[in-house]
């Protein structure tokens, strides 16, 4: 199994301190330009030893998956009694699930939704006007296509 670099490990360090992947290149890398160590922070964040070896200090830290799960729990059933939440608030309680949620890749920030359409066409033999028809019925079918889509 391949393992983070040093800088690798520096940026996760600092990203599990700040939450923030932009601040922790800037950190680990010494990246001047925030929009590329905001892009550079994705991309190291998408890989899958990052997202083991995260995974793997979060489970050390007591953060595990069934320990995020059994907290959660206890916030839906105490409501917003104070006494059930001891030291915190339930605001303050979620928001710190939801970072460990987000640590571990549990919670995508975007859901991605596809759409493709299929396209045949046979414009063999066809004349200049049918051609035309053509282009003009799959010009009407982008534009419906571009329209679903841009409504969701």
């Amino acid at each position: 199994m391949r393992k983070p670099t040093l800088k690798q490990k520096k940026f996760i360090k600092k990203y599990l301190e700040t939450g923030n992947q932009t601040e922790a290149v800037v950190s680990a890398y010494d990246v001047k330009s925030r929009t590329n160590a905001g892009a550079m922070g994705s991309q190291i964040m998408s890989r899958p030893h990052i997202q083991r070896y995260l995974n793997d200090l979060l489970d050390e830290q007591g953060l595990s998956d069934d320990r995020i799960a059994h907290k959660l729990r206890k916030i839906v059933d105490a409501g917003t009694r104070r006494t059930a939440l001891k030291d915190t608030t339930p605001q303050t309680a979620l928001e710190a699930i939801k970072f460990t949620a987000k640590l571990k890749d549990l919670m995508p920030s975007k859901k991605i939704e596809q759409q493709t359409a299929v396209l045949n066409l046979n414009l063999t033999n066809k004349t200049t006007e049918e051609l035309q028809t053509s282009l003009d019925t799959l010009a009407k079918e982008i534009n419906s296509f571009q329209k679903k889509f841009k409504t969701k």
